[in-house]
């Protein structure tokens, strides 16, 4: 029996399991195939926690469907307690394949405008960031144009003034995804560091 879960408020698109090097607990993760052309994979990867909560680890769930958005998705594979995304203070309760963007609904890459993707590498041996950095500027700008070029005339040189200073920045997968709350924690105990080293140095 189908399982409907409209309303879930952590559902993201493709993780790089691969990338990643993230193994299963039970089942398959999301692969290349899932998504070679457009609404052909209908399939769906929890994970563990919300496995546990919502089917109860049930292993029977794996092959059956549930509703992502009014969209039957097969489960195919949940991922391991330990892993918990690639976001602070972000983790998603499943992943499904980016060919089911359109029947879910959501932002597909034909929208100059969907800056929701994050993109992950690992890097061969021996390259630097700052080689990544500068080989990859370039697409950066592109995508800073291309999302102008989406927006109405009428803010565009609002958005303009606003992108104008933005840069490509690489940085470890290790730090998780950039995001305000790491920048905001980071600040703070930075600031917290210097009060406790000026005390201690009193």
């Amino acid at each position: 029996r189908d399982r409907d879960v409209t309303g879930v408020q952590t559902c993201t698109l493709p993780i790089l399991y691969s990338v990643l090097r993230v193994k299963p607990v039970i089942g398959r993760l999301l692969v290349p195939d899932d998504d070679r052309a457009e609404g052909a994979s209908p399939v769906v990867v929890l994970s563990y926690a919300y496995w546990q909560l919502r089917f109860q680890g049930d292993p029977a769930l794996i092959g059956n469907a549930i509703l992502v958005n009014r969209v039957p998705l097969t489960v195919v594979g949940v991922t391991p307690p330990e892993f918990k995304g690639v976001e602070l203070a972000y983790s998603p309760d499943f992943t499904a394949p980016l060919s089911m963007a359109s029947a879910l609904k959501l932002q597909t890459l034909k929208d100059g405008s969907a800056w929701w993707l994050s993109i992950l590498g690992r890097k061969k041996a021996g390259i630097t960031n700052s080689q990544v950095g500068t080989a990859l500027s370039p697409s950066f700008r592109v995508a800073v144009n291309d999302l102008l070029h989406s927006m109405p005339s009428s803010v565009v040189p609002d958005i303009q003034k606003m992108v104008a200073g933005l840069t490509l920045k690489v940085t470890p997968a290790a730090r998780g995804a950039t995001v305000t709350v790491r920048d905001e924690v980071a600040r703070s105990l930075t600031y917290l560091m210097v009060i406790v080293t000026i005390v201690f140095a009193i």
